[in-house]
């Protein structure tokens, strides 16, 4: 054997040269024959053989890694496995990236030509100025979600565009760092389509209908027809990133211009990559960071709380009720202070409604069986105050009420 069981190689039993004396070419050739078998058996620089056996590195280091790996096997750096890790994970900058998480209710939510709905959760969709209605449910998710955001066509359909926004307390970690954006789209049409990137930073602090300023606008990978396809850019926000990003994914003009074709939204994911080229398309970003689902509703109702237990549903489930008896008969007042589950990222805005006939500005005198107008009054970030007179004269008051809020450019409005 060219090598010993310590892998150290020793020529063949007769086959040293002795000075004055001929080589046998029997010698030589066993030489030649053991030494061409050892370098064989050596691993080559350039990679085209694969190792046999375990590599014991006997407690040295592999250095020079690729980074980011190109496949899912590669080793990694360490460098490249902490910056996709923190303490918990949130890495992820996007609220509500896996689409499962909505308040508003399942859909479907009909957008017209011209304007644009907040709807899963953090989710803007936006309908081209001339066309048709656009519309927006939840519907199975890809592989890591329960849900996915589902586009549905018409004929005459033009330019879509599904947004979300990072506020500037999250966004500012990403300022001047390589980073890198991907989601998971299904192509439910009959033609191949490629979807762009496009980012803005807000011009104030988290005031994003004050203006916004482009940052890219870059093609995506393209989306074959009837499967799911994962795509991905890099890019580097700039030092205004610390007012916030808007971040949107635009399907091409036409792409949804036929009834019945649809486009699906999945496992949505934006976080700082070092050493990931930037302003260029990944093939192999991160592993996208799914929150446990408790996580990210508390998440989401940063920026968006209701008391409703199911939107669109007016039911007494979850309703507000302040009840008082034995009072002197007036038209007597009541009211309710309104704790919110998480605290807002900013002073929200409020809308009181009648659980009865879901009537804005309104809570119901369920003694006279009719709505009444309320006062609300000391909205801050952690909750809010209302109350309302009963609508004759008695001895109780008897008022209920639901409510929603949302913090301005960042849960709705």
């Amino acid at each position: 054997m060219p090598r010993n069981a310590s892998g150290i190689y020793t020529t063949p039993a007769g086959t040293t040269a002795v000075s004055g004396q001929t080589i046998s070419s029997t010698a030589y050739n066993n030489f030649l024959n053991d030494i061409s078998q050892a370098i064989t058996q050596s691993l080559p620089v350039n990679g085209v053989v694969a190792m046999t056996g375990n590599l014991n590195m006997g407690n040295y280091r592999v250095t020079n890694l690729l980074s980011p790996p190109q496949a899912p096997q590669d080793a990694v750096p360490q460098l490249y496995v902490d910056s996709q890790s923190q303490f918990g994970g949130f890495q992820n900058r996007i609220h509500n990236g896996n689409l499962d998480v909505w308040q508003r209710g399942a859909g479907p939510f009909a957008v017209a030509t011209n304007s644009y709905l907040w709807t899963a959760d953090g989710w803007i969709v936006s309908n081209g100025a001339t066309g048709a209605t656009v519309n927006v449910q939840n519907t199975t998710g890809r592989f890591l979600t329960y849900y996915s955001l589902q586009l549905t066509g018409a004929a005459g359909v033009t330019a879509v565009t599904v947004t979300t926004r990072i506020e500037a307390a999250d966004a500012v970690a990403l300022q001047t760092r390589v980073c890198t954006f991907q989601a998971w789209i299904y192509n439910g049409t009959g033609l191949a389509f490629i979807p762009a990137l496009q980012v803005q930073y807000a011009n104030a602090v988290n005031n994003f209908s004050g203006g916004v300023t482009s940052i890219i606008s870059a093609n995506l990978q393209n989306c074959a027809a009837g499967v799911w396809t994962q795509v991905a850019y890099a890019f580097t926000p700039p030092t205004q990133a610390a007012n916030g990003l808007q971040v949107s994914i635009a399907f091409p003009s036409g792409a949804l211009a036929v009834s019945g074709y649809i486009a699906r939204i999945a496992e949505v994911d934006l976080r700082p990559t070092p050493n990931v080229t930037n302003n260029a398309l990944v093939t192999l970003p991160p592993p996208f960071e799914k929150r446990p689902v408790a996580v990210e509703y508390a998440y989401c109702q940063r920026y968006y709380e209701m008391s409703l237990n199911n939107a669109g549903s007016f039911t007494a489930a979850g309703q507000q009720q302040v009840f008082i008896t034995g009072l002197a008969s007036a038209a007597n007042n009541g009211g309710v202070a309104t704790q919110f589950k998480v605290t807002k990222s900013g002073v929200p805005t409020v809308f009181v409604f009648s659980p009865i006939t879901a009537a804005a500005n309104k809570v119901r005198d369920n003694v006279s069986n009719v709505d009444v107008t309320p006062t609300v009054s000391n909205i801050g970030s952690q909750g809010f105050f209302w109350y309302a007179a009963m609508n004759v004269a008695g001895t109780q008051v008897n008022l209920t009420a639901h409510w929603s809020c949302y913090v301005p450019d960042l849960g709705g409005g």
